[in-house]
């Protein structure tokens, strides 16, 4: 892909984290996607989770730092052994130096847009601590514009959540105080955990009626973490273990969550055996 930086000079107090795990192919894209923001963030933190796939990531890292760095800030971490996508989120958040922190996968991508009016939004709101929008899975390049001003947003629902995840990682956006953070052993269901521990903290989180970000695959049953059907169910199942052992959610709620995620369980089954047949 040919791509080149913006012109343009304005800056948002923004640390950009993505969590690196081989994936040399994609991430290249991913950071031109925030180089190309019509709003830049003053740094990307690329975080290694100690990919093993003969130095390719770690070379692809060092090649987007010296091709870039006259640009924007790029800072580089490799965790000493792999911890998964939730730790190493948690590295580059703890290392942020700015205001506000969003997080972005390495083969997802960004709006151009995309900083200019969430973070646009979260500015004239100061009481919200975190921020998603919607998301759009393509493979097309084009753009189209959004007018910054009249956007919606609405509030994210707990129940629902408890029920679907509603919030892609890539699409959130979190004032850098925030307190809590990833789970540090999970390896799946990780983020959806998080946003549910937020949510059950009282903690107001908002959603913006926009797509500003995409993904290039469906959200189960493709390829990466999420292509392990059984293993995401199990995450997701030691998610709302978790939270009844935390006496977060009550033994009744618990038991009824079980249940429903068998249900969904089940039905992605259905539909990724289907899927791969046609």
């Amino acid at each position: 892909m040919d791509l080149k930086a913006t012109s343009s000079s304005k800056r948002a107090s923004v640390s950009v984290v993505i969590p690196c795990y081989r994936c040399c192919e994609s991430l290249s894209s991913a950071v031109w996607s925030i180089v190309n923001q019509t709003v830049r963030p003053a740094e990307i933190i690329l975080v290694d989770d100690f990919s093993d796939d003969r130095g390719e990531t770690l070379a692809m890292i060092e090649s987007i730092r010296s091709e870039l760095n006259e640009l924007i800030q790029i800072i580089t971490i490799r965790l000493p052994q792999n911890r998964g996508a939730g730790e190493a989120r948690n590295a580059g958040w703890n290392a942020a130096s700015r205001d506000f922190v969003a997080f972005l996968d390495a083969d997802d991508t960004w709006h151009p847009q995309k900083l200019e009016i969430q973070i646009g939004w979260m500015l004239a709101n100061p009481n919200c601590l975190i921020t998603c929008h919607e998301s759009q899975i393509s493979h097309g390049d084009g753009y189209v514009n959004y007018a910054a001003e009249g956007i919606k947003a609405q509030k994210i629902s707990l129940m629902l959540m408890l029920y679907r995840n509603e919030i892609s990682t890539r699409t959130v956006v979190v004032r850098r105080k925030l307190k809590l953070r990833f789970p540090p052993v999970a390896r799946r269901a990780e983020d959806y955990q998080l946003w549910l521990r937020i949510l059950l903290s009282r903690t107001v989180v908002m959603k913006l009626c926009v797509p500003l970000a995409r993904s290039y695959k469906d959200d189960f049953g493709v390829s990466g973490l999420s292509e392990n059907l059984l293993a995401m169910h199990k995450g997701v199942l030691r998610c709302f273990e978790e939270l009844r052992r935390d006496r977060l959610i009550s033994a009744g709620l618990y038991y009824f969550l079980v249940v429903f995620e068998l249900l969904k369980y089940w039905r992605r089954v259905v539909v990724t055996t289907i899927r791969r047949a046609l």
